[in-house]
């Protein structure tokens, strides 16, 4: 669910269209033009953060995903600082669940390169050949 707002009908366009790029370089102009702190601001950010969110939806990198999420939720906080809305804050809750599942995948895949990556070049606490 999109708020409809004058001012962001070409990134609501977009949206709708599933041009997801597109529509987050509408909201992010909108976002840093503006004054700030109105209730239109409230509903940009709103559609700033579900864009966030459906764009890490279609991210195949965790650490992408983990990104566009973590821009989701700061968007979204935004949001409810300048307005208490129940569905902003049940998006937050819900892609903060999903941004902390994606945190504890990510830290796994880290870890399991860093130990590919000694066993393939061992400890390091062999002595190297010297070099001429």
């Amino acid at each position: 669910v999109i708020h409809k707002s004058v001012s962001g009908y070409f990134g609501d366009v977009s949206y709708t269209r599933n041009e997801l790029t597109e529509a987050e370089k509408q909201y992010n102009t909108l976002v840093n033009t503006n004054s700030g702190g109105t209730l239109q601001d409230a509903d940009i950010l709103y559609n700033l953060g579900n864009t966030f969110y459906r764009l890490g939806e279609q991210e195949k990198e965790t650490p992408k995903k983990v990104q566009l999420w973590t821009e989701s939720v700061g968007s979204y906080t935004k949001s409810l600082s300048i307005r208490t809305y129940q569905m902003t804050e049940e998006n937050l809750a819900f892609v903060k669940e999903k941004l902390s599942k994606e945190q504890e995948k990510q830290k796994k895949e880290e870890e399991e390169k860093k130990k590919q990556d000694e066993q393939k070049t061992g400890s390091g606490s062999e002595k190297q050949p010297d070099q001429k």
